[in-house]
């Protein structure tokens, strides 16, 4: 919203949690009917993850820059949805029937994208039922340590496209929101056992899930470590980065290491038993944090450059007239001491500028609705 191009990926073993951290309760956390699970409120929101969230907020700031009321120079914006499935080297387009996209041998994110469903979004009701068909689109299977496990990495991409009404400029961002696929040890998940999967085919399809999923987790792994190489390095931008190594990492490469803010979320289980994995994942997040990268959002402020004079313009006067007219006033003010007794004090306060001190909140909320800070 605020020009950035941003990346939000959980990381962490097969059955923490990632997906619920991102989408939600399986049972509602894509929908809007008011006959799902409630809370007090009367919605089910209380169980949505992160994706669903991030939804409701931009469409909630949409909707503000929307109104004449709010900003000078209103803004408009179109925002559209992909939702991808990253399997090997193969990517898959959950919201056109898993058709197979990204078939292009060229290093570049938008090859990697290349024939995927790019798709209006105009209300939160329809960001909801997209997330939902992309939902049934995606391989979930059950093995020992999760009966919904994930299997492959699925990615959310939110495109977003301001256009000042009265200048015309325009600025473009998108948002990555990242659901990796767990890292799975064969013999922990029993992927491959055939107690619990009689089925040779089965079996097989399941460990090559697993392998797949660990292949392309490596390759992140390996572009972290050369990129926190680089943030210590005198010349970052001239760093190799293993970006080729994986579809995954081509795709994710604008958000681990691009003009892009970036946050990782490390999921991680409590069981003794699972300690080498927790201490892994918690060493991944560790090692993400040694990343240092440089968001771009010159073309966002310079769309926004005459809204952005004219309410620092508005800010100025406003706060001139509070220096004009605020004045200390005293007055007697008689308090008890709880046991029946009363003495006066004198109270000194400002006064004479309680309006515009209103108009000059509501002025810094105006601002930092549109460049993220006061």
């Amino acid at each position: 919203l605020c020009g950035y191009n941003s990346t939000c990926l959980v990381y962490g073993q097969t059955g923490s949690g990632k997906t619920y951290t991102m989408f939600g309760h399986e049972d509602c956390s894509f929908s809007v009917d008011p006959s799902s699970p409630t809370d007090d409120t009367g919605t089910c929101d209380y169980m949505w993850g992160i994706i669903p969230r991030t939804c409701q907020e931009v469409f909630e700031a949409i909707e503000y820059r929307k109104s004449e009321s709010n900003l000078n120079n209103p803004i408009k914006s179109c925002l559209t949805m992909s939702y991808v499935e990253v399997y090997g080297n193969n990517v898959s387009d959950l919201l056109h029937k898993n058709r197979v996209c990204g078939q292009s041998r060229v290093a570049a994110q938008r090859y990697v994208l290349d024939g995927s469903t790019e798709l209006p979004v105009p209300s939160f009701a329809e960001a909801m039922r997209l997330l939902k068909i992309g939902q049934e689109q995606k391989r979930v299977a059950a093995t020992a340590m999760n009966e919904r496990s994930s299997r492959a990495h699925s990615i959310v991409i939110l495109n977003l496209a301001q256009t000042c009404r009265n200048t015309g400029k325009r600025v473009k961002s998108k948002l990555f929101l990242v659901d990796l696929g767990g890292s799975e040890q064969l013999k922990k998940s029993q992927a491959n056992d055939k107690k619990v999967n009689a089925d040779a085919a089965t079996r097989r399809q399941r460990t090559d899930e697993a392998v797949q999923i660990n292949l392309g987790l490596l390759a992140l792994k390996e572009c972290v470590k050369y990129l926190a190489k680089a943030s210590r390095s005198e010349d970052p931008e001239e760093a190799f980065i293993p970006y080729k190594n994986s579809k995954l990492t081509m795709l994710l490469s604008p958000g681990l290491g691009g003009n892009s803010k970036t946050n990782v979320v490390v999921c991680a289980s409590q069981e003794e038993a699972h300690a080498p994995e927790t201490i892994s994942a918690l060493r991944f997040g560790q090692a993400c944090a040694r990343i240092s990268n440089t968001a771009d959002r010159r073309s966002h402020e310079a769309m926004l450059q005459d809204v952005i004079a004219n309410l620092d313009k508005e800010i100025e006067d406003c706060t001139n007239l509070i220096k004009k007219h605020e004045r200390w006033e005293t007055r007697q003010e008689r308090r008890s001491d709880g046991y029946g007794n009363y003495e006066n004090h004198t109270v000194s306060e400002l006064v004479g500028a309680e309006k515009y001190h209103k108009t000059l909140e509501a002025l810094h909320k105006q601002r930092t609705a549109l460049v993220g800070t006061m």
